[in-house]
C-alpha cells in the first residue's frame, strides 16, 4: 500500500489479518486491484473527459480491498 492514498476507513491491522497465510504476490495483485477498481471510480464519478481533475479527492477505500477480495477469491481464507 505504500504510496497509495489510502482512504481512512481502510485499516491496515484488519486487512494484514485477512491476508494471513498468502503470498506476497497474492497481496500484491490485491492491492493492485484495489487501486485498478478506485481509478476506474474515480474516473466514472466525474465523465467529463475535458474537465482537469481534483486528484486531492482520489482514495483507495476499504470497499475497493472487499472487492477486490472477492473479485481474486480471497475471501473467506
Amino acid at each position: 500500500t505504500r504510496g497509495k492514498p489510502l482512504a481512512e476507513d481502510v485499516d491496515l491491522g484488519q486487512l494484514a489479518a485477512a491476508t494471513a497465510g498468502l503470498v506476497g504476490a497474492d497481496i500484491e495483485a490485491l492491492c493492485r486491484r484495489a487501486s485498478r477498481l478506485a481509478i476506474r471510480d474515480f474516473v466514472a464519478r466525474d465523465g467529463s473527459e475535458a474537465a482537469p481533475r481534483d486528484l486531492s479527492s482520489f482514495t483507495v477505500s476499504a470497499w475497493h480491498f472487499q472487492q477486490a477480495m472477492a473479485e481474486l477469491g480471497l475471501q473467506g481464507r
